[in-house]
């Protein structure tokens, strides 16, 4: 009852929302759109006040039109030089650029106010949140990848983006020097798509059509070497030309990659319990990504980067599966349930991510992002997106 009385006595009051249209100065477009929106006045209402607008001369609020997410950027660069020549007291930290998805502008971002040096005058710094922890580290992608299997028809593509993953290469022993060496091997050798014949029946095709798959091409590559002679076909297999002993064990590090990547294809199209996932994803990534410390790639920067993310690999595996526990759900579930959660789980709470600070921030449309800035851009603003 005291605190009641003291509620009335009291009493809490909402200040409402101040219009930006008053005052001496004259209203621009922005301001007029931003207090129809807080007065919620109707089609009506607008016609009978008879605006005039002047759109040569009012700047507040302009639209571009650009072919591309790249000369979006580059209108945008540009469009902020000339912000900065106009306003000096506008800086880089008053301005935030909002996209719809980060994954498709970040590249061109990164080219376009990437390319000019600190001393340039054309250089603006710049900061780009909310990317996707899969979208900056390869073993992430490479993972996704593996977890894919099941419904991945392996293509020539598919095989040597997984080769991009700095870790995976050392766990297989290949060098980055080596890979213009497999690009040409797996090209000559007609590989297209398929671990083997029994891989792509999965696909619609016809038993015993081995033809342009993974296993069909390594067989080729290895009977080139140990017939040595390029025109002795064995088994309907042409060998491939005939390469060294080097070369031989290269194509022996491919296989090998194969070899585990068709043993997984298998294996996680099972359904299993959180635990016996947790075991099976354990062991699938020591089989493609864990190296010794006697290996002489722990002084690279994108090893240490990589093996860093591992660890959180295992350690969301541990916390994924402690909440399955505290939940008691212990169902067989696909894989595809699983990676969802797993690495969901990598993927920082977009609202409590912090802007770099000192520049330009570039971030996806989230709520009550753009109030502390000056200046708001917005990429990507055509309508399939929206």
């Amino acid at each position: 009852f005291e605190e009641n009385a003291e509620l009335a006595a009291n009493p809490l009051t909402l200040t409402p929302f101040e219009s930006p249209v008053g005052g001496s100065a004259k209203s621009s477009l922005l301001t007029l759109i931003q207090d129809d929106i807080l007065k919620l006045r109707t089609p009506d209402e607008l016609r009978a006040l008879n605006r005039r607008l002047e759109p040569g001369q009012d700047h507040s609020l302009r639209f571009h039109i650009a072919h591309s997410p790249l000369r979006e950027v580059e209108i945008l660069h540009d469009q902020l030089l000339a912000a900065f020549e106009a306003d000096t007291s506008l800086k880089p930290t008053d301005i935030i650029v909002m996209v719809p998805d980060m994954s498709l502008y970040a590249p061109a971002i990164s080219a376009i106010f990437g390319r000019f040096g600190r001393e340039d005058p054309q250089h603006i710094p710049f900061g780009i949140a909310d990317q996707a922890a899969s979208g900056q580290v390869a073993l992430i992608n490479a993972l996704e990848q593996i977890l894919n299997l099941p419904t991945s028809r392996l293509l020539r593509s598919e095989l040597l983006d997984l080769l991009g993953s700095p870790l995976l290469l050392a766990r297989f022993g290949i060098a980055e020097t080596d890979l213009p060496t497999l690009h040409d091997w797996i090209d000559s050798a007609s590989i297209r798509w398929g671990l083997n014949a029994r891989h792509r029946e999965a696909f619609g095709v016809p038993p015993g059509m081995e033809q342009n798959t993974w296993a069909f091409g390594l067989n080729r590559l290895l009977l080139g070497y140990l017939s040595g002679d390029e025109n002795a076909i064995w088994e309907g297999i042409e060998p491939h030309p005939v390469m060294d002993g080097i070369g031989a064990e290269l194509v022996g590090k491919l296989a090998q990659l194969v070899e585990q990547l068709d043993k997984y294809t298998h294996r996680l199209t099972e359904k299993s319990t959180p635990t016996e996932w947790v075991v099976c994803l354990r062991r699938l990534m020591a089989d493609f990504f864990s190296i010794s410390d006697t290996q002489n790639h722990l002084d690279s920067p994108e090893i240490q980067i990589e093996m860093d993310t591992l660890a959180r690999l295992h350690n969301e595996l541990d916390l994924w599966l402690a909440d399955c526990t505290a939940a008691e759900f212990e169902n067989a579930i696909d894989i595809e349930t699983v990676r969802h959660a797993w690495l969901n789980r990598l993927e920082p709470h977009r609202l409590h991510q912090r802007f770099i600070v000192g520049g330009v921030n570039f971030a996806t449309l989230m709520p009550m992002r753009a109030i502390p800035y000056r200046h708001i851009y917005l990429l990507g603003m055509d309508d399939a997106n929206y």
